[in-house]
């Protein structure tokens, strides 16, 4: 989404249109280039935290997997399913509220925070009436170990994400994703010391309390500016806009975790259990994706005034973003099953053949996380709404399918197929340019799927050819194949750049990324 901002002046630190010497395409000023620019190290800013935040992500699963049962992991995401249903119920759009006002003032900034402290407060007193109910009913009472230090998280993250909104107000990428990677940091390690210490199942909650604690701790030391005491929108206007963000975000969180839902209500924990660590190993990366140009972004979106503008955005953003991710991810569904061996150890094979469909459902997510934020933050929200019902619509085949086998393929393919069809929903329904504009778009991101697949095929097959003996043999030669496979898919992606539509829209925006035939 950074090419938005290349119209807008204000984002500029200094106010100058005046920008580093470069070369610019007929009808592209010096000004333009500078502000994507400006906008892309932003989004480098993040990515480079989100990375950082998936690896330890990756280790600390790892780890864990060891110690704990897949019962564990199950009871432990029933529990915090919960409590994500009961946050988004109460304090979801408070910091959507920070991020989009205009001129927010003190007045309605301490606003916010009182009201985030409050629900945070009741949503955690909610939680523990309710945990009880909801983990028999998932068929997952084990996960009633974690109510105490999930009630604690509960309480706390509300107030913590608004301190974290106003500081990314600022528009100091750097000072958000030191934020941000502190918060990991102390957590994560935290965490991980305990469970090698002590091994108590409990203590997979720790990293979830600690977060929020430190993110807030964080966010207020590092915040430069103070806001202005002037007057603002009123409360009315806060609860109106986040109440339509709360009900939106409610529905995607319906949906995301309804093929868990039912996994857990038809297997039990420990069926919950290999499918939430098949999603963690594609959700970590996505994730780390989405999150990092939407944070970067939103600071953003509410100078953004221009149709004509607008409309490219949101088509460069696709092409951008599918490009990307769908070439990432196609990658991680051909190795899925053999790279998840590795990383959790024996025991997980039945997570192994789910992660095709779920890195399928979360390379597709990016794109769609992406343009639903983007409407979001431009008071939109009646397309993404249209989604979310044909996403359910999709969906529901295949959970009645999953309730009369009992197998966790369905839940996968649930999440994929329904995925797919709420991306070509939203490409079509967004109001921005012409219908033939749309179908184009729809049509260009259809050839970056087809663009990935191929490459990502071409790999698995050489990898597949190698057979590896002596000490390659085994876990090493399960290695050796995914990592040549992937060196053959990424260098054939890198020859064939120059005829991408991803490198086409970099050249329109000045940036002359180097490829294998040499610049295009």
């Amino acid at each position: 989404m950074a090419s938005r901002l290349s119209f807008q002046p204000g984002l500029l630190a200094s106010g100058s249109p005046r920008s580093d010497p470069v070369r610019c395409r007929p009808g592209f000023s010096r000004f333009k280039v500078s502000t994507f620019r400006l906008a892309t190290r932003g989004v480098v800013w993040m990515l480079g935290a989100q990375v950082i935040t998936s690896l330890g992500q990756f280790l600390y699963a790892a780890l864990t997997a060891r110690v704990f049962s897949p019962s564990d992991f199950g009871g432990f995401a029933a529990s915090l399913s919960l409590t994500g249903l009961l946050t988004l119920l109460t304090t979801t759009g408070f910091p959507s509220y920070i991020l989009m006002s205009g001129n927010l003032s003190r007045r309605a900034a301490n606003l916010t925070r009182l009201l985030a402290l409050g629900g945070g407060v009741a949503a955690s007193v909610l939680f523990l009436v309710a945990l009880p109910s909801w983990l028999y009913a998932l068929k997952a009472v084990t996960g009633s170990i974690f109510a105490p230090a999930l009630a604690i998280s509960q309480a706390v993250a509300p107030i913590a994400a608004v301190e974290s909104a106003i500081l990314r107000r600022e528009g100091r990428p750097g000072a958000d994703a030191t934020a941000l990677l502190t918060a990991f940091v102390l957590s994560a390690s935290s965490g991980a010391v305990a469970i090698f210490v002590h091994k108590d199942s409990w203590q997979l909650a720790l990293p979830t309390v600690l977060y929020p604690v430190v993110l807030f701790a964080s966010s207020v030391a590092l915040r430069r500016h103070r806001l202005p005491n002037i007057p603002n929108e009123t409360p009315p206007s806060l609860f109106r806009f986040s109440g339509r963000v709360t009900a939106q975000n409610v529905g995607f969180f319906a949906l995301q975790q309804a093929s868990g839902w039912v996994v857990s209500a038809r297997m039990g924990a420990q069926g919950l259990g290999y499918f939430t660590r098949a999603g963690t190993l594609a959700g970590m990366p996505a994730t780390a994706l989405s999150l990092a140009i939407n944070r970067a972004m939103q600071p953003h979106w509410r100078k953004l005034t221009n149709s004509a503008s607008s409309d490219r955005a949101i088509k460069e953003a696709s092409i951008l973003s599918s490009g990307l991710a769908f070439f990432l991810f196609g990658l991680l569904a051909t190795y899925g099953p053999e790279l998840t061996t590795l990383w959790l150890g024996p025991g997980w094979s039945k997570a192994g053949e789910l992660v095709p469909f779920m890195a399928v459902s979360y390379g597709i997510s990016v794109p769609f996380t992406i343009l639903a934020n983007s409407a979001e933050m431009r008071g939109i929200f009646s397309p993404v709404r249209r989604s979310q019902l044909i996403m359910g619509g999709f969906m529901l085949p295949c959970l009645l399918a999953l309730i009369m086998t009992g197998s966790l393929l369905w839940a996968g393919a649930a999440m994929a197929i329904a995925q797919g069809a709420a991306l070509v929903s939203l490409l079509l329904s967004l109001p921005w340019g012409t219908k033939t504009n749309r179908t184009q778009t729809l049509l260009a991101v259809g050839r970056q799927a087809i663009w990935s697949a191929a490459f990502c095929s071409l790999g698995w097959l050489v990898a597949s050819s190698i057979e590896p003996t002596g000490i390659y043999d085994g876990r090493y030669g399960v290695a050796l194949r995914i990592g040549v496979g992937c060196s053959f898919s990424i260098a054939a992606f890198l020859f064939s750049a120059r005829w991408n539509a991803v490198v086409a829209v970099l050249h329109d925006r000045g940036l002359r990324l180097p490829t294998l035939r040499g610049p295009a």
